[in-house]
This record gives structure tokens, C-alpha cells and sequence, in this order.
């Protein structure tokens, strides 16, 4: 036999590992590791295997080695040599004692039955089928052991593991929550601070001989106003910022088993330095709606129907935070809605990228050459054709998901209108190359200035009211309207402000509906509506009030505070129902 490490034939003693990799006695006294799986050797099986000196004869295994002869020999060749001889010492290979047979008292046991017995005796018994050859059934219950026999989770301490795991888990939510709540503590007094010093400086100031030789300098016309007003601004600015405020970072790396590693830390940095940052994220795409809508949507505002089986829609998931955009940012632009849900889902066109947009929607417009995909894949672009009033149109979208079905099977979105919708695979065609490179051209907003009378979202039947609403009363020619951002929260999406002429008369978007009995004012001075993120979403979404949720949110209808679904709510639904009748009676006025 050849050690399986250097691969030459030894001297017969060797170690069997753990990987089960034969290993020579040589190999094993020059490292401390197996070779190949890079294991201790401590855990080993040592063994020797030497053929009896007389093999030619016996064809046996050696089990004891005769110091007087120095040779390896069978028992039964070990006693022929020996009989009646006393002065040699035989040495076991064996690392135990085996047993001897009960009938002769000399040679080992290599049959089991009524009697153990060593090979003579059992040819002796008339009963010899009755036993049981011990080599053989050894043979047998080691392969048993290593290919049927199965590991029990309990072998492992696979719940063991899994408890730990789950304990280390929430451990480490406990600590990042407790950091949470620690860091904005420190967070608020440096801000409050901060804010001290400005009125400190503010009233300092306003008492001090350099104001009124300032005032008076203003007055005799030395320095224009507008200067030393911008001048104020930037000093109370300077005095403030002498002081620091924290501010988090965090970073991502993946360690040797490829999980991913967090590193959370805290700095103090000048506010200005934080300013500088518009930590605005880039507008993407949000991923797919679990519950899909059952037929195709059309590409324009006059389509409406999105996620028509869901009772409720979502306006975002629960925003934590929200960053007022400055007022540099705050500026009215033209755009183009492309398509609108309810006031906190409509995709209007990024008017950096409106010339992309033309070009790509030419390009599909005069009906290119399209090859049919063969397999479409999650997260890749295609260009889908859709049926919309009986025509046939081509669109840019990219595949969010499949579902096992013979048709309908591709789940996908327009990356140049933004609705979603069920598609046959065979509807899905490669991209030309002449658009490759052209990006999503639309981006998410909501809008600012009013909230849903639900105190949560805008329900089904109250977004359908408002889309129909919108587009026969609102909406201008060719959909152009402007907005004006105002806040940008942690989701997707900006909240912005939209305004249009209805009727002869530029009007604010959210006025109108509010006035029209459409959702109501805002309560929060931002003028902005975010949802409660103590309000357990998924529970009502799914309208499964039997439902058993551990979540321990709120799970009280935030209209009426009663336990049930918001989708329920006959107090709510009264209330829209009432709504949308006023609003119908002031339109045939």
C-alpha cells in the first residue's frame, strides 16, 4: 500500500486521518497537518499492515510480531513455530487485546455463535452456519456506518447552532439599537448646542457698537443691503459651526467565507462638511409588488389600473428619515407625467434625460428589427411589445420576475413610463444596439401638501377616484406639467410640489384635491405626509385580520384606532364614499 501524501510504498506502518487520506509514517512525523485538508493528525488511526511471513502459504495478515525470529506472523503460524516453546515473547500488532477462543484457549476469535471460536474449532461444530464470520461482519457494519447511516441534526447540534445564531442576531439588533438611540441623543444636545450659540451670537450682536455703525453705514449708502444681509447669514453661520456634530459612517466588506462584514463608526465633523453632501440617493427603479396585477397596463395615465387585486396601495415603505432639499434646490421645472397611481406614485420624466428619452423612443418608434429573446433573466433589459387600446407599440423595460405559467409569465417594468405588468416571454425582444447605453429616463415622486384621509395611504377605490379625477379635470395637454422638490426621504421617490392651469388659473395640485374632497391637509410644518412607520404594513396589505403577526407593531386601523384591516373600515369607507360624491356633484356643476 502507497502513503496517498508522497505516494511511495513505507514499512508498513501508517496513519489513516480523519479525510480518510492514508498517511506513512514518515510522511506524519515530518508535519503536524494533513496535507489535504489541512487538519491536525492527532485525530488518526494507526495501523500497521504486514503480511504473515508464511502468506504464501496461509494467505493471512500478520497479527503478532515474534521477537525471537523478528518476524511478522499469523497466530496460527505464530503457534506451529512456538509449540511447546516458552522463551519467546510475542508483540500484539493489535492496539487492544482481542479475544482468544473459547474452546482452545489459543488462537483468536474469528467466529461468533453459540461459542466464539477461531477458525480450527469452528471447522469442528456441526453447526457452523449458525456463526457468524467476525471479519465479514465487521466489513459489513463499517460500510453500513459510513454510506446508510444518517447524521441526526442532534449528532450536529444543528438547533443547537441554530438558537445561537438566532441569540447572536438579536444581540446585535439590541446593540445597534441601543447605539441608535445613544448616537441621537448626542446627536440632539450638539444640535441644540449648536442652535444656542447662533441666538447667542444673534443677541450678542444685536446690542453691539459694530451693528450700529454697520446699520449706519447701510444708511449712508457705503454698502448695498443685500451684501450685508448675505453677510449676516454667513457669520451666524461661522459662529455655529465652531461646533461639531457626529455623523455616521459605515462600511461593507466580505471576509474569507464570503459573508459580509459591517463596520459601523462615528466622527465628528464641521456641519459644513456635512452640507456639502446632498445625500440624495440616486433614483431608482422600486423592486417588484408581490401582488401583481392580473392584466396588461397601458402606458399612459389614461390606462389607471395598477395592482388592481391589492386593497391597499403602499405609498413607500415606512421613511425614518427626511432631508429638506435647500433652497437652491427648490426650483419650479417643467416635465411630463408618465404615468400616476395615486398622489404618492407618479413617475414623471428626469428632464436631465429628456433628450435620451426622444431618441430612444424614436428609435422604437419606426419599428427596428428585433430579434426574440431566448431567456429572459431578472434584472435585464428587453424590449417588450405592448398592447394598449388595440395597438401594437414596442417599450424599453427590464424583467423584476417569472412565475411558472403558459402565459403571462415575465413580470416587468417600463423603464420610460413606470407602470408594471404581466407579459408572454414571447413578447420579450433583445435590445438594439443604437439604444444600449441610453438609462432609465424616469424618476418617482409623490406629492406634496396633502395626506390621506386613511392617516396611512391611499386605498384602491380612493386612488382610482383620484386618477379619474386628475385626468379629466387636471391634467394639461401632453401631460406637461411642473413640480417644484421640496424633501427627499430615505425610500425612493422625492416629495415635490405640482402646479398646472385648470381652467384658466395656475393652481397648486394639492389644494385642488384637498378642496375637491380628495385626502386632506398636512399636519407637519415640512408640508410633507410620511407614513407611520409604527404601523404594521404587511398585516393590513394582506387583509388577513385572522392572521398571527409577531412583528409588534401597530396593527389598530389608523383611521379609526379600531382592530381591524384599513381595507375594512366601514367608518373610512363611508368617508371616502361621501367624498368622491361631493366631488362628482362639483364637477357637473
Amino acid at each position: 500500500m502507497n502513503c496517498e501524501v508522497c505516494g511511495n510504498a513505507n514499512d508498513g506502518n501508517y496513519k489513516i486521518h480523519s479525510c480518510f487520506t492514508i498517511i506513512c509514517s514518515q510522511c506524519s512525523s515530518h508535519c503536524n497537518e494533513c496535507k489535504k485538508c489541512n487538519r491536525s493528525l492527532d485525530d488518526c488511526f494507526e495501523i500497521t499492515l504486514k503480511n504473515c511471513a508464511y502468506s504464501h502459504i496461509c494467505k493471512s495478515m500478520a497479527v503478532v510480531h515474534c521477537k525471537c525470529k523478528n518476524i511478522f506472523m499469523c497466530d496460527h503460524d505464530y503457534f506451529k513455530t512456538h509449540l511447546g516453546s516458552v522463551d519467546c515473547a510475542k508483540e500484539l500488532v493489535t492496539t487492544f487485546q482481542p479475544d482468544v477462543c473459547q474452546k482452545c484457549n489459543i488462537f483468536l476469535v474469528n467466529y461468533i455463535g453459540t461459542m466464539q471460536l477461531c477458525n480450527g474449532c469452528w471447522m469442528d461444530t456441526d453447526d457452523r452456519h449458525s456463526y457468524i464470520n467476525v471479519t465479514e461482519d465487521a466489513m459489513k457494519k463499517i460500510d453500513e456506518c459510513l454510506l446508510n447511516d444518517s447524521i441526526t441534526s442532534h449528532d450536529i447540534n444543528i438547533k443547537t447552532i441554530e438558537q445561537y445564531n438566532f441569540g447572536q442576531f438579536q444581540a446585535i439588533l439590541n446593540r445597534i439599537e441601543h447605539f441608535q438611540n445613544r448616537f441621537f441623543a448626542k446627536y440632539k444636545g450638539d444640535c441644540d448646542n449648536m442652535m444656542a450659540r447662533i441666538n447667542q451670537f444673534s443677541d450678542r450682536s444685536s446690542n453691539s457698537i459694530a451693528l450700529k455703525y454697520l446699520k449706519a453705514a447701510v444708511g449712508n449708502k457705503q454698502i448695498q443691503l443685500s451684501t450685508v444681509l448675505q453677510k449676516i447669514k454667513e457669520w451666524k453661520k461661522l459662529n455655529a459651526v465652531r461646533f461639531h456634530l457626529p455623523k455616521v459612517t459605515f462600511k461593507e466588506t466580505n471576509d474569507a467565507n464570503g459573508f459580509p462584514k459591517f463596520e459601523i463608526s462615528v466622527e465628528m465633523v464641521n456641519p459644513d462638511e456635512i452640507m456639502m453632501h446632498t445625500f440624495m440617493a440616486p433614483i431608482a427603479l422600486p423592486p417588484p409588488i408581490p401582488s401583481s396585477p392580473t392584466s396588461s397596463v397601458a402606458m399612459s395615465l389614461e390606462s389607471g389600473q395598477s395592482r388592481a387585486n391589492s386593497p391597499i396601495h403602499s405609498p413607500f415603505r415606512a421613511a425614518y428619515v427626511k432631508h429638506i432639499l435647500p433652497a437652491d434646490e427648490q426650483n419650479w421645472h417643467s416635465t411630463q407625467i408618465t404615468y400616476l397611481r395615486d398622489p404618492f406614485w407618479i413617475y414623471v420624466v428626469n428632464t436631465e434625460l429628456q433628450q435620451s428619452r426622444d431618441v430612444a423612443l424614436g428609435i422604437l418608434a419606426n419599428k427596428p428589427k428585433l430579434l426574440n429573446a431566448r431567456n429572459v433573466h431578472i434584472n435585464e433589459y428587453y424590449i417588450v411589445k405592448d398592447w394598449f387600446r388595440k395597438q401594437i407599440s414596442y417599450k424599453r423595460a427590464i424583467c423584476l420576475g417569472k412565475r411558472a405559467s403558459e402565459k403571462k409569465n415575465i413580470y416587468i417594468q417600463f423603464i420610460d413610463y413606470g407602470n408594471k405588468c404581466w407579459v408572454d416571454d414571447t413578447d420579450c425582444f433583445d435590445y438594439p444596439e443604437s439604444i444600449k447605453d441610453v438609462c432609465c429616463t424616469i424618476q418617482l415622486v409623490k406629492m406634496a401638501g396633502i395626506a390621506p384621509i386613511s392617516n396611512y395611504c391611499f386605498l384602491a377605490k380612493e386612488a382610482k377616484a383620484i386618477r379619474e379625477f386628475i385626468e379629466k379635470n387636471m391634467m394639461p395637454p401632453q401631460n406637461a406639467i411642473k413640480i417644484k422638490p421640496i424633501l427627499e426621504t430615505d425610500n425612493e421617490g422625492i416629495f415635490c410640489q405640482f402646479k398646472s392651469n385648470i381652467k384658466g388659473e395656475e393652481k397648486d395640485w394639492g389644494e385642488h384635491l384637498i378642496a375637491n374632497g380628495f385626502g386632506k391637509r398636512v399636519g407637519d410644518p415640512s408640508n410633507c405626509f410620511i407614513a407611520n412607520s409604527d404601523y404594521c404594513y404587511s398585516f393590513h396589505f394582506d387583509n388577513k385580520t385572522n392572521k398571527i403577526c409577531i412583528c409588534a407593531k401597530d396593527h389598530h386601523c389608523p383611521y379609526c384606532r379600531v382592530a381591524h384591516s384599513l381595507s375594512t373600515c366601514k367608518v373610512l369607507l363611508d368617508k371616502l364614499k361621501n367624498a368622491n360624491c361631493s366631488s362628482s356633484d362639483s364637477e357637473s356643476h
